[in-house]
């Protein structure tokens, strides 16, 4: 009996490092950060513009977090970013642009190359923030980040502006956002958001989730 609890005892220590093992990776591969960059533009499918997650990967995955929280340059100076999205699908739970007191991004601009950023978390519900440019008084206006590739919504989004809402910054959204009748957009903040399309509705286009 003893032999046989011990086998069973070992058993269950593997079986618990397994799975702490497992849980560790897949935190690891959930977890990016954006590098710091002294070019005017980047790609988000270029491995090194991120650290974090997997080596010589970029974010892409359920549940997985990319906070774009470094300062970025154009042409030595703080100023408008250019980030050229993939030609494929790229999918992230929490999305985040931090340029809280303008220590971080100053602006940044996604650009569509054909592929959607996909919002899906395991736990039903994904995240896009903006945090807050500068102080009240002293933060540059007009500093309007801009999302220009097609969302796709896979269940609940939610869309958080936390920047100062009189002082013209914030998020636009220049394309299309799909999502079936189980999606959700929820609007979370003070500040606003715009949705401006690039282009005259087409069949289809739009956001199909409950208003």
């Amino acid at each position: 009996m003893a032999g046989y609890y011990s086998v069973w005892q070992f058993s269950r220590t593997t079986l618990a490092i397994l799975l702490a093992t497992a849980c560790s990776a897949q935190l690891a591969l959930g977890q990016y950060t954006f590098v710091q960059d002294t070019d005017s533009i980047g790609s988000w499918d270029d491995p090194a513009n991120w650290t974090g997650g997997t080596a010589g990967t970029f974010p892409n995955g359920v549940g997985v977090t990319a906070p774009i929280n470094q300062l970025v340059f154009n042409n030595g100076f703080p100023g408008t970013y250019t980030l050229d999205m993939p030609t494929t699908d790229v999918t992230v739970g929490q999305f985040t642009i931090d340029n809280t007191n303008d220590d971080y991004a100053h602006k940044i601009t996604m650009v569509n190359h054909g592929g959607r950023l996909v919002f899906e978390d395991s736990s039903g519900t994904a995240k896009f923030i903006e945090t807050a440019n500068g102080t009240p008084g002293d933060a540059p206006q007009n500093v309007q980040n801009s999302i220009g590739v097609p969302i796709l919504v896979k269940n609940t989004l939610e869309i958080t502006e936390q920047h100062y809402q009189n002082l013209n910054t914030g998020t636009i959204f220049t394309n299309r956002i799909d999502g079936d009748i189980n999606s959700t957009i929820v609007k979370k903040g003070v500040a606003g958001i715009q949705f401006n399309l690039n282009s005259a509705p087409g069949a289809g286009l739009g956001f199909f989730g409950r208003s």
